[in-house]
């Protein structure tokens, strides 16, 4: 043999045999190895040596042994061909059986049986029994053959062979592991015998007593408000009065060292035992655990029978989720998480019914630490779950309870996150029992979720307009008409449709109008040929988690309770009016839309989809998506079909079990940005403040709730405005061409522009933002697209109007690249990540107008310039075109609480101001002041002081009528005042008045005491009285009354509403009925009929 070391990479093996021992009588086994490098290749061959053991030995490594000195002893009674196995038990398999030489020696028999043995004897399955004659002295060691009974019909179905050898006194066998389960080498043909001791006839008995079965485990069994569980043998003789059972209770299959063993036997009442149910306390580890019972027999003095356990049963509190549960931020219906409790949560004293309940507290927890903090990347539709009696359900017996968890829409590009959902028994609350109580603390079991990022997208239409598609397209579309900007597909989940107006101005096209509809709630702006932008909500209410809001008086915003924001910005130019509109779609959308705005599947290959499904060009694409009459939001959406679908409220689940808050509310399944201020009351009537949101401390028995405003949402504090301010939606309809088509000029334009000319002031209009340094430095956003549609659009309309609206576009997209990248956010100091102040400081309203630095989100105007944004000229006032409603309100249909002036490019100030001369009806003169407040660019509101007109007792005498006349002016910085405007105020029911402030009484009406009232009406507190104004229309006029002790000519007295008619009917008049009761006078007037 030859050894040696050589570092060779390579190793090769393949195994020969040669000649070799003396005279090459005997074959060697030869394995050559082949080490290769990259320069050269060595072989090494191994030679090794045997041994062969005389007959009746066997080899065991190098040495020779006597199978009938060398043996492992099987002492198994279980081997019995005689005891069958239990169907209820686990059935015995000798595949852990190690190869090897063994003897049986039990009291089954100490040999394998030669006779076929049936099936599930021997403790198994299929039994394994000797073939052929037990070995005898003279065969030494020899081969024989075991067979496997598979069934009733088949003995031998499987048979293998092992080697045997005749110790004289036993028999040894060479054992092998049975190919597969339920395998057992069985011993033994005649029954084991034990003797009582006691007889001299020796009597032949059972080794213990025999079961019919494992114990039974029954529960849980409900009884007056109590539960337990029973563990019951089946003893297959029940005459057998010396069988005795020992039976214990297993927690997770151990027993409990205070939960004692209990000895039953044919003379107790039942062959049963019971566990309370308030044994199973989580604090002692008997919750959340396998349930179950084991039983073994006996006769006293002998052997105990090997144990036989019982089917288990979950005790405790169970979700039921997939590990890990995957979340998509695309998937907004939610994922239902059922939680069931296999044992009934009960109250022994009904006085407690009520509030018999367990609360179960769920929250979530990040991968990042082991301590419990807030962690929103899910919403809950509730953090608390109630268990209660009620829940119980005995066919299933599980009492069941669910929540539902929404992956966040945090408009970031965040990837995946895993966290974990940990949930926990509260405290009873006010219950005193230990059937509640023993859920104390309880913690469930977790649930790994991974929540999977999902791109949200954008889109946008601005300027003449140009188009950006959901994928990153831009295109120009110069036509007029009404269009389908955004719809959502059918898969979408949700009803989702966006639509603009387009109608011609400054040479080209521009939006004038957008409506943003989403399941039920419809929203519509426009400035389509009218002075003031007008914000209508059609149906008169919005949805909870659906609102509009202001900022700056020319950005306005629609948030959608599934996190679509529609942000729409008002220009105002010498050129005329128009709207940008932006949408950013929340991940359920991503891959779910269609028109102008494309499909948003991350490729914009297909963008110019039609409506059809077919890829086109340009100009076919935009005529496809062209909007039909009767889908026409603008035009038909009073004909609209409604969906009874209601929004869900979700939850923020706390940080932990304590200290922490709940807080709920429409909308908090998203982390969308809600800038600006909640306008919501000015548009919708009866809607909530949408900004409300109810919190509470899980460990409050009280369960208080709160009112909290979530930040970036500001109050206005005008409760009644909304009533004053909503207008009906009208027609927006105008006129014009589909076949419009602007022709382009060539460089220079008729104004004299250049090319070049035109390419400096984009470049520098774009680059003077204030955030545009910092912008390109954080995103490397391509400012090319910008600086070419700039260009465009002083080509095509010789004029500069239209960069604010390519910078806005490009400040849109700078943040939306900004707040999606969370590694550009800064750490608050409290370990929460916030946008990068650094970007954020820099944005400012209208960034200052150019005419301003902004600083710390504050225009530093320039010299000659005030006003938020640094927009208006110093010390000149602001004009006022007109007030809304012909500067008239009545009071039968508005409270006349806020007067609405009109003009252009009114701007927030902290000086914002309303000043009031009023003429009141006697011709007194007062004049006073309130802090005005800005709805847009074009519109401003004046609160008023509450009218005097027909309060009680009147203020005015006689014939005067009741109208109040204002002139309203407005001021941006307290000093400097518009021109006045008039306002008048008066009661329609007498008094009819034009725009001028030219009131007249209306004939059909009385005015007494200076007070209107319909003819008909009666007074308040005489209603012998009513006004006629045929016979006075300035005083009030009596019926004769006719006097009656006859009940049977009256009916009950009939309610009177403002403005109905109380006069008597035909029959006569009024009567009044008089009588007497207990001796008191009593009447009442009545009609007759």
């Amino acid at each position: 043999m030859t050894s040696y070391w050589e570092p060779y990479s390579q190793s090769y093996s393949r195994r020969t045999t040669e000649n070799c021992g003396w005279f090459g009588w005997s074959r060697c086994t030869k394995y050559m190895r082949s080490y290769r490098t990259g320069y050269r290749t060595r072989y090494r061959r191994d030679y090794y040596q045997d041994y062969f053991c005389c007959d009746g030995f066997y080899k065991d490594r190098d040495q020779c042994l006597d199978p009938c000195e060398s043996y492992v002893t099987l002492q198994q009674p279980w081997r019995s061909m005689y005891l069958k196995r239990d169907p209820m038990e686990p059935a015995y398999c000798d595949d852990g059986l190690d190869n090897g030489w063994y003897r049986l020696d039990s009291d089954a028999g100490g040999d394998i049986p030669g006779t076929c043995v049936q099936p599930a004897f021997c403790s198994t399955d299929m039994p394994i029994w000797l073939k052929d004659f037990r070995p005898t002295v003279d065969e030494l060691i020899a081969p024989k053959t075991v067979c496997v009974t598979t069934s009733n019909d088949t003995c031998c179905g499987e048979s293998w062979n092992i080697d045997a050898k005749n110790c004289s006194e036993f028999n040894v066998y060479s054992l092998v592991p049975p190919p597969r389960c339920n395998m057992v080498y069985c011993e033994g043909e005649e029954p084991i015998c034990y003797t009582n001791g006691d007889n001299e006839e020796e009597e032949c008995v059972e080794m213990f007593p025999i079961m019919q079965g494992p114990p039974v485990l029954e529960g849980p069994i409900l009884t007056h408000g109590t539960f337990h569980f029973k563990c019951t043998v089946d003893l297959a003789d029940q005459n057998d009065q010396a069988a005795r059972f020992e039976v214990s209770w297993l927690f997770d299959g151990e027993t409990h060292d205070d939960i004692e063993s209990v000895i039953l036997h044919v003379n107790s009442e039942s062959l049963s035992t019971i566990i309370p149910g308030e044994v199973f306390s989580y604090n002692k580890g008997r919750l959340g655990v396998m349930v179950g019972c084991r039983a073994r027999s006996f006769y006293e003095n002998l052997h105990k029978s090997h144990w036989y356990t019982s089917e288990n049963y979950f005790v405790g509190i169970k979700v039921d989720a997939d590990d890990p549960l995957l979340l998509s931020e695309s998937d907004g219906r939610g994922t239902i998480i059922p939680i069931w409790s296999t044992i009934p949560v009960l109250c022994e004293d009904l006085t407690y019914m009520t509030a018999c309940r367990i609360n179960i507290l769920a929250w979530t927890q990040g991968e990042e630490t082991e301590d419990d903090y807030f962690h929103d990347e899910l919403s809950f539709d509730r953090c608390d779950i109630a268990i209660a009696p009620r829940d119980w359900d005995q066919t299933s017996k599980t009492a069941t309870a669910e929540f539902t968890i929404v992956a966040r829409r945090d408009f970031m590009d965040d990837g995946v996150r895993n966290v974990t959902i940990r949930s926990r028994v509260l405290p009873p609350d006010c219950v005193n029992s230990s059937y509640v109580s023993i859920f104390d603390g309880y913690d469930i079991g977790p649930i790994k979720v991974s929540v999977i990022g999902v791109d949200h997208k954008r889109c946008s239409s601005f300027g003449d307009p140009h188009y950006r598609t959901l994928d990153g397209l831009w295109y120009t579309m110069l036509k007029t008409g009404y269009f389908v900007l955004l719809r959502g597909t059918t898969d979408a989940g949700r009803v989702l449709e966006v639509q603009t107006a387009v109608t011609d101005c400054a040479e080209v096209s521009c939006n004038c109008a957008v409506a943003i509809r989403e399941n039920n709630d419809l929203v519509i702006m426009d400035i389509c040929n009218r002075d003031s932008l007008r914000i209508s909500v059609p149906r008169k209410n919005l949805s909870p988690g659906t609102a509009i809001h202001q900022q700056y008086g020319n950005k306005h915003y629609v948030y959608m309770y599934s996190g679509v924001t529609l942000e729409v910005r008002l220009v105002s130019s010498a050129q005329g009016k128009w709207l940008d509109v932006f949408v950013v779609l929340p991940s359920d959308y991503s891959g779910r839309t269609m028109a102008l705005c494309g499909d948003g599947d991350d490729g914009d290959s297909n963008d110019f989809t039609k409506s059809n499904g077919e890829i086109t060009d340009l100009n076919d694409f935009a005529e496809s998506w062209r909007v039909s009459e009767e889908e026409n939001l603008f035009l038909k959406y009073d004909q609209l079909s409604w969906i009874p679908e209601r929004n869900t409220m979700y939850c923020n689940c706390p940080t932990g079990i304590h200290g922490s808050r709940i807080c709920c509310g429409y909308g908090l399944h998203t982390d969308q940005l809600r800038l600006g201020t909640d306008m919501t009351h000015l548009y919708a009537t009866g809607t909530t403040d949408q900004s409300e949101k109810s919190c509470f401390d899980p460990l409050d028995g009280s369960v208080a709730i709160h009112a909290v405003t979530p930040q970036c949402t500001e109050k206005t504090g005008q409760e009644n405005v909304g009533d004053d301010h909503v207008e009906a939606a009208g027609d927006i309809r105008f006129e014009y061409d589909s076949e419009f088509k602007p022709s382009i000029p060539e460089w220079p334009t008729p104004s004299g522009i250049t090319e070049g000319m035109a390419r400096v002031f984009c470049g520098e209009f774009l680059s003077s933002a204030s955030i545009y340094s910092a912008c390109i430095e954080k995103t490397n956003l391509n400012t090319q697209k910008y600086n070419e549609t700039c260009l465009t659009d002083i080509q095509a309309t010789d004029t500069l109007d239209f960069a604010p609206s390519t910078a806005a576009a490009f400040q849109f997209d700078c943040m939306d690249l900004v707040l999606r990248n969370i590694s550009l956010y800064d750490d608050d100091g409290h370990g929460n990540k916030v946008p990068p102040q650094e970007l954020v400081a820099m944005l400012c309203p209208n960034d200052c107008s150019k005419h301003g630095e902004c600083i710390d989100n504050i225009c530093l105007c320039d010299e000659g310039f005030t006003g938020n944004d640094c927009s208006h000229d110093e010390g000149q006032p602001i004009y006022l075109s007109y007030l809304k409603h012909d500067a008239l309100c009545d009071l039968q249909s508005r409270p006349c609480e806020t007067a609405f002036g009109v003009g252009t490019k009114f701007v927030e100030s902290e000086r914002l101001m309303c000043k009031v001369k009023l003429t009141s009806q006697n011709n007194h003169i007062s004049v006073y002041y309130t802090e005005a407040y800005l709805i847009s660019s074009t519109e401003i509101a004046c609160p008023l002081r509450h009218t005097g007109i027909n309060t009680y007792p009147a203020t005015v005498t006689n014939n005067e009528l009741p109208v109040e006349y204002s002139d309203i002016s407005f001021s941006l910085d307290g000093v400097t005042f518009s021109n006045e405007l008039l306002f008048t105020v008066f009661d329609s029911v007498c008094v009819e008045c034009t725009e001028s402030g030219n009131c007249d009484k209306k004939a059909d009406s009385c005015l007494i005491d200076g007070m209107c009232f319909a003819e008909g009406n009666q007074h308040r507190l005489e209603p012998g009285k009513y006004c006629n104004p045929a016979n006075d229309e300035f005083g009030w006029t009596e019926k004769d009354i006719i006097w009656t002790t006859d009940s049977a000519n009256w009916t009950e007295p009939t309610t009177i509403s403002p403005g109905e008619s109380s006069a008597p009917n035909s029959s006569g008049g009024w009567q009044i009925f008089i009588g007497f009761v207990g001796g008191v006078l009593f009447g009442a007037a009545v009609i007759c009929e």
